[in-house]
């Protein structure tokens, strides 16, 4: 269940924008942890203009988190 806190978590910090944030969260977890915002993240960072939608499905994340 922390898994789906985090991915909502990570969502919401793409969503505005927060992109400093999510790198930060991105370094204190596994390389091999959430691997679609780290590629969203890189994208970014490279000023790629990819939406968080292009990559990650945002009714996934919902189902996912809407029994937190």
């Amino acid at each position: 269940n922390n898994d789906k806190a985090q991915n909502a978590y990570l969502y919401l910090l793409f969503e505005y924008e927060l992109i400093d944030q999510v790198g930060t969260f991105l370094e204190e977890q596994e390389k091999n942890e959430f691997v679609k915002f780290r590629a969203l993240y890189q994208l970014k960072r490279e000023n790629a203009k990819y939406k968080l939608e292009d990559i990650i499905d945002i009714h996934s994340v919902c189902a996912e988190t809407k029994f937190l």
